[in-house]
């Protein structure tokens, strides 16, 4: 399963693992096809892949990949306390799933976050570890870690949650989105199901700028769409013998038109509930 989201146009896309079931959390079974296991748990080893491009960073975080390729039962029961907490306090704000997916580390989703924001130091690596989010290092392109790792998760059958616009978009202009969604699902084993979702008025209740004080009383309008099901788009592709670059710009330009089109109708609705 895979989670986009897009900040400031305030835009999110959902993907799914085939044969999930129970309000977008639950999996049948992981997909492992054409990947080589590690253990029984199907940890997922990531395809060849050229080097990322190299950034200077203040704090080293590689020791994180290697904890959530493969995490142990002590990372799950530390994981659930601060999945626990960070639940609760998400639906005492604004909580749309139950409390029992929330709640549960097995369940939740696994989320992109950027490194120089959430990953800055040991305690705040520590915390947002737990809490399942991936480190990605934005402008090192598609090939890191971040977009490996997400990729076992999707073939695992688990849910991860992207920001595809890779920013805030404190203008909410339309943006490109960036290629490593079209890498994630053309890359997954068992093509991801997407199902998009947009949501207007968070800017108000919590403003982008300082001194970044929740409002109460105001409208958020969430939309969720259609889910939309690449598998013969993404076949086509292969059966035609796409290159891979111009493959993943082309998934990740449908996932777009969709992507925005949800955004003006979720705009409209919005507009009219003020």
């Amino acid at each position: 399963m895979l989670y986009m989201a897009g900040l400031g146009a305030f835009g999110n896309l959902r993907l799914l693992g085939r044969g999930s079931y129970v309000t977008l959390v639950r999996i049948q079974k992981p997909c492992t096809a054409h990947y080589p296991t590690s253990s029984k748990r199907y940890h997922v080893q990531p395809q060849q892949e050229p080097q990322p491009q190299q950034l200077a960073m203040s704090y080293n975080i590689d020791w994180i990949f290697q904890r959530m390729r493969f995490p142990n039962t002590a990372w799950y029961i530390v994981s659930q306390i601060v999945i626990t907490a960070v639940g609760l306090l998400a639906k005492f704000v604004l909580g749309v799933l139950p409390v029992k997916y929330v709640c549960n580390t097995f369940k939740i989703r696994w989320s992109m976050a950027a490194h120089d924001i959430c990953f800055t130091n040991k305690f705040h690596s520590i915390l947002f570890m737990f809490g399942k989010c991936i480190p990605v290092v934005r402008g090192i392109g598609v090939y890191q870690d971040a977009i490996n790792l997400c990729i076992q998760k999707c073939a695992l059958g688990h849910w991860v949650h992207v920001f595809p616009e890779g920013k805030v978009n404190m203008t909410k202009e339309q943006m490109r989105l960036k290629w490593g969604v079209g890498r994630i699902i053309y890359e997954s084993p068992c093509i991801p199901i997407i199902l998009p979702m947009w949501h207007e008025g968070m800017d108000e209740v919590l403003p982008n700028t300082e001194p970044y004080v929740l409002q109460w009383g105001k409208r958020v309008t969430l939309n969720i769409g259609e889910p939309l099901d690449l598998n013969g788009f993404i076949q086509d592709l292969k059966d035609r013998q796409v290159a891979e670059p111009e493959a993943r710009k082309l998934i990740t330009d449908k996932i777009q038109d969709a992507f925005y089109h949800l955004g003006e109708e979720t705009r409209k609705l919005h507009s009219k509930r003020l």
